[in-house]
């Protein structure tokens, strides 16, 4: 009978577990999702490098202008960086609350003891 209450025991640990898991996965996507569209609006938006453009008398490729190509990379600096605050922001506004109140109750039980 004592095994079968572990068993029982570990059982609702690991599956705990696993739903904590998914909830905080789900919620830093749907953080991150909410970011994406109202806050960081350039991530989801990617640019095409600009290629050399043929000239149709003699059919010869110009290479982009130094501005243009200034632009793009401006533009890729600009998005990667929106990403990854987005990502991190994300990860923070899941993470400090759940950590916090883990810690709080890991203190208010050492001191209870």
């Amino acid at each position: 009978m004592n095994i079968l209450r572990i068993i029982k025991i570990i059982y609702l640990y690991i599956f705990s577990f696993v739903g904590l898991v998914l909830i905080i996965t789900a919620s830093v996507r749907l953080v991150n999702l909410a970011l994406k569209t109202f806050i960081f609006t350039e991530v989801d938006q990617y640019y095409i490098y600009p290629s050399a453009k043929p000239i149709r008398e003699n059919e010869e490729y110009v290479e982009p202008d130094p501005e243009e190509l200034a632009a793009f990379n401006e533009r890729q600096l600009k998005q990667q960086r929106q990403r990854d605050a987005s990502d991190s922001l994300a990860m923070l506004i899941i993470g400090v609350p759940l950590y916090s109140y883990h810690w709080k109750l890991v203190t208010k039980k050492k001191d209870e003891e």
